[in-house]
């Protein structure tokens, strides 16, 4: 297991193209340390269109995190596993670029609301215990 402190660090990616040609960009955010593998919990956080639900997703917003703008909110739904090796490659390579850390009130904020939502992989949940 690393000793270093992932938890809390963001990445910004440049997903997709929108239909103009521009590059979409999502923040990325590691919320777990990492296990016995080097694998770690990772969110993606994305702008609201819409009225996502309060109770299944945690709300942000201009102040939680200098990359957002506008209200935003985790997509729990799309959380993954990512080995910390992996995004040290990834951003060495600017497939990813590392972005400030997660204030840690937010990354708490973050933390607690994915042990009550329902959108979180069921197969995710052991990485709450590394919170």
């Amino acid at each position: 297991m690393s000793n270093k402190t992932i938890k809390g660090k963001t990445y910004l990616k440049e997903d997709s193209t929108y239909s103009d040609g521009l590059l979409k960009k999502h923040l990325y955010c590691v919320i777990s340390d990492p296990d016995q593998s080097d694998n770690v919990l990772v969110i993606s956080i994305n702008r609201c269109k819409g009225h996502p639900s309060e109770k299944l997703s945690c709300i942000l917003g201009p102040g939680d995190h200098s990359y957002i703008k506008e209200k935003s909110y985790v997509r729990f739904d799309l959380a993954c596993e990512c080995n910390e090796k992996k995004l040290v490659e990834l951003s060495l390579t600017s497939k990813i670029k590392p972005f400030e850390k997660l204030k840690p009130e937010v990354l708490k904020r973050i933390q607690q609301t994915a042990k009550y939502t329902n959108a979180i992989p069921r197969g995710l949940k052991k990485y709450f215990n590394n919170f």
